[in-house]
This record gives structure tokens, C-alpha cells and sequence, in this order.
């Protein structure tokens, strides 16, 4: 019973973790199927692929701490606690790379550093800004010897803004705006 107990749980575990993935790069599975990465550059659209992959990380990030028993059981919640810092932490580096790709692709660092942007790509740096320092408070608040109680109710309170901020930056910055030309 133990061998089919522990089988179960492998299978559990697998089922659960192919669903991620697959929620994680629907997104860039439905631009393939909608022809979008046909005839473009392909720094702007690995650009785009790793806000849309990390934008789908961010909106799981919640499900994986919330303590779901569906989610919990077949990991147990440290296990689970550890992919969701791992995550996270892949998600800052995708975002992170969606702006530095874009410059490049345009050949100019004005997405980066200039001040005149339209207010949308002001929230879009300030959504980055958080998730940065949500990144390095995730690495260092061990270090910088925040008690885990303040880190987490930090996290709770400033998660919401992260989430609403890339919403936004998500559906007020189309791939073809002027924004970032």
C-alpha cells in the first residue's frame, strides 16, 4: 500500500505541475497559434514572450501560497513554499528582461531612462520597481534580519499592487502602441 501511496502522490504531483506549466506558457502558445511571432523582430518578440511568461507566473503566485489543499497536499507546503519563491524569483528575472529587450530592439535606451513616457509606462517602471524590490526583500530579508512576520505581512499587503500594476500595464500597453517607439 505504501508503493501505491507514494505512486499516487508522484502522479498527483506530475498532473500538478503539467497544469502549471501549461497555464504559464498558454499565453505564448496562443500567439504561436495566432501567427503573431510571423515576420517580426525576434528580440521584440522574445521580449514580449518573457513579459507575457512572466506576467502568467505573477497571476499563479497567489494559488501557490494560498494554501489550497488541492494544490498543498501532494507537495506539502514547504516544498510548495519553496517553488513559489522560485517562481517569483523567475518571474523578476523575465520581467526584468522585457524592457532591457525592447531598448535593444529599438536600438535606444529612451524606454529605460526617459522621463516623457506616457503615464502607462511610468506604472509599468513602478510595477518593475516593486517586483524588484519583492525579489531582493524575497533573497535578502534573512539577511537584513526583517522578522519573518513583518516580511510577510509586508508581501500581503504590497502583493495586490503588483498584480494590479501589471494588469494594467498589461492591457494599457498593447504590442503595437506607440508607447515604446
Amino acid at each position: 500500500m505504501l508503493i501505491s501511496g507514494s505512486r499516487q502522490i508522484r502522479v498527483a504531483r506530475a498532473w500538478r505541475l503539467l497544469l502549471y506549466c501549461l497555464i504559464v506558457v498558454s499565453p505564448l502558445i496562443l500567439k504561436l497559434i495566432d501567427g503573431f511571432y510571423s515576420g517580426r523582430d525576434p528580440i521584440r518578440e522574445v521580449a514580449l514572450s518573457s513579459a507575457l511568461t512572466g506576467f502568467a507566473i505573477i497571476m499563479l503566485q497567489p494559488l501557490l501560497s494560498a494554501r489550497f489543499r488541492w494544490i498543498e497536499h501532494p507537495f506539502g507546503l514547504d516544498r510548495l513554499l519553496r517553488f513559489h519563491r522560485m517562481t517569483g524569483l523567475l518571474a523578476a528575472v523575465l520581467i526584468l528582461l522585457h524592457p532591457v529587450l525592447l531598448a535593444i530592439s529599438l536600438g535606444s535606451t529612451r524606454l529605460l531612462l526617459s522621463l516623457t513616457l506616457p503615464w502607462p509606462l511610468f506604472l509599468a517602471k513602478g510595477t518593475l520597481l516593486l517586483a524588484l524590490l519583492f525579489a531582493l526583500g524575497a533573497l535578502l530579508h534573512g539577511v537584513l534580519k526583517v522578522p519573518f512576520q513583518r516580511w510577510l505581512r509586508m508581501h500581503g499587503i504590497l502583493t495586490p499592487f503588483i498584480l494590479i500594476g501589471v494588469f494594467f500595464t498589461a492591457i494599457s500597453l498593447r504590442s503595437d502602441s506607440s508607447f515604446s517607439r
